[in-house]
């Protein structure tokens, strides 16, 4: 893992400590081979600006090292109170690779379970367009298949353009109404938090609720929050460097967001 402190992620800081911590592991030994980023960032709800995204190109190039760009969320930028004007989803694919590095070394993932709200229309995307023997083998995975229904319809929605620009229209009002009433209620309860734009979370800092600074009193958190029937994703499972932070989701219907925050 990459410690990053108080660097923006998404942004040209970071770059820095991901170098630093890819020196310091071959040093040690262990041969990186690969640099995963989700764009935009989750849990953080924002994207990478375009000169970071540069730089992790040229990082990748350097050191010869494949460039994973998880882009699942790439429709989901909204703006809101916190965020009038939030960066644009900008994805690694936007760029001339040649310029930047071996386009062999890049990848994009993306899937349609976030942004069109259907976790139970599997369909997925590997985009490796300089890498056909990939796409080759992908496409005769098992595991990779994706249904004769689901595949209909998501190619019927897709050629639909008049649907697809009215559905991110709706979408994208709905994410800004349930983000700034989370927010609002938030600010109320004078909880931390960081103003997010993209994706469907909010990540909260509920530190002055642990017993102490420790993964186990988060935990604990957790398990008492889960007992009154709600479930905040800790920031254990997304190895934040400060004990106490959770992921809120915040993409639900209103009755559901009345009553959570009720609790």
């Amino acid at each position: 893992m990459v410690d990053l402190y108080d660097a923006d992620p998404t942004g040209l800081d970071a770059v820095n400590r991901y170098e630093k911590t890819l020196r310091e592991a071959e040093t040690n030994g262990t041969k990186i081979r690969a640099l995963i980023l989700v764009n935009p960032h989750n849990p953080l709800g924002r994207c990478y600006t375009g000169e970071a995204l540069e730089a992790y190109l040229r990082l990748c190039a350097k050191y010869h090292v494949h460039l994973i760009s998880d882009e699942i969320y790439a429709m989901s930028v909204f703006p809101n109170d916190d965020v009038p004007y939030p960066k644009p989803f900008i994805s690694v694919l936007g760029f001339n690779l040649k310029d930047y590095i071996d386009p062999s070394l890049v990848h994009v993932l993306y899937g349609m379970s976030k942004d069109f709200c259907s976790n139970g229309l599997l369909v997925g995307a590997l985009i490796s367009q300089a890498n056909p023997r990939l796409s080759e083998l992908v496409a005769f995975s098992k595991l990779a298949y994706a249904s004769t229904m689901a595949q209909q319809a998501w190619t019927v929605m897709l050629q639909d353009d008049e649907f697809i620009a009215g559905f991110f229209q709706t979408y994208r009002s709905r994410l800004r109404y349930t983000y700034e009433r989370c927010a609002n209620y938030l600010i109320e309860s004078n909880i931390p938090y960081q103003p997010a734009s993209a994706g469907p979370f909010i990540w909260i800092d509920l530190s002055k609720y642990l017993l102490d600074d420790t993964v186990e009193s988060e935990q604990r958190l957790a398990v008492k929050i889960f007992h009154h029937r709600l479930f905040l994703a800790t920031g254990e499972t997304y190895h934040a460097e400060k004990n106490g932070w959770f992921r809120l989701t915040f993409a639900l219907p209103d009755k559901t967001i009345k009553v959570a925050l009720e609790r």
